[in-house]
């Protein structure tokens, strides 16, 4: 496995990466473009509010919790390599199921989907197994770009392989800049959003820092 993925094992690179997780910019724009194309292709393809989906690479789960939330009756797949993001994602999926269940009580609904999830690693075919079949939305955000070329594509290809028909694929990721004034002006965009979530609890130099010494920065 890349040794770049390796370092997600680590407790205190995981802590680091959730104590910015919200600063990264355009985060909640992501998150809702990513529903809105979800949504838009979903009606297409079935009339049922219920789907079956995998967060691949999931961290803490934010995606897939986000598509648990738009769609509750649906069954998901918190799938990740590194043990202390799916401790983090479990703790996310108990708060999650808390708030159904004062939903259901404001609603009398009892039909909750399920989340299921899954320590394994999708740098080897293996991870197919546990989708359990066919899935109607795969989201990954940040996670596959730790991959190999070769392996993004044949990752591709296994995703498009469990598939339903219909089904969707929607990758959320950074790309390499290709050129080094491109790649400053997004480390300083980064750090700008940084600052306005710290709201002045840290200094430009402890956020720099931070920024450009962190142990996943390939």
């Amino acid at each position: 496995r890349p040794d770049g993925a390796a370092v997600w094992k680590k407790p205190y690179v995981v802590d680091a990466f959730l104590g910015i997780r919200g600063a990264i910019p355009l985060a909640e724009t992501q998150t809702e473009v990513m529903l809105r194309v979800i949504h838009h292709f979903h009606q297409q393809s079935s009339s049922s509010p219920k789907l079956r989906w995998m967060d691949l690479g999931c961290g803490s789960g934010v995606l897939g919790l986000t598509l648990n939330q738009a769609y509750p009756k649906s069954d998901g797949i918190l799938f990740d390599f590194s043990e202390p993001m799916l401790e983090e994602a479990r703790k996310n999926v108990v708060r999650r199921q808390e708030q159904q269940q004062l939903d259901k009580k404001a609603n009398d609904d009892n039909d909750d989907g399920t989340i299921d999830v899954i320590q394994g690693d999708f740098s080897t075919s293996q991870w197919m197994d546990a989708t359990k079949g066919a899935l109607d939305v795969i989201v990954s955000g940040f996670a596959i770009h730790h991959q190999p070329d070769e392996r993004k594509k044949e990752l591709y290809n296994e995703i498009h392989t469990v598939l339903a028909p219909g089904g969707i694929f929607l990758n959320i990721e950074h790309v390499s800049s290709p050129d080094e004034e491109l790649e400053a002006i997004f480390e300083h965009t980064f750090i700008d959003a940084m600052m306005k979530w710290y709201e002045g609890r840290r200094s430009i130099q402890q956020v720099q820092e931070q920024f450009f010494g962190r142990e996943d920065k390939g």
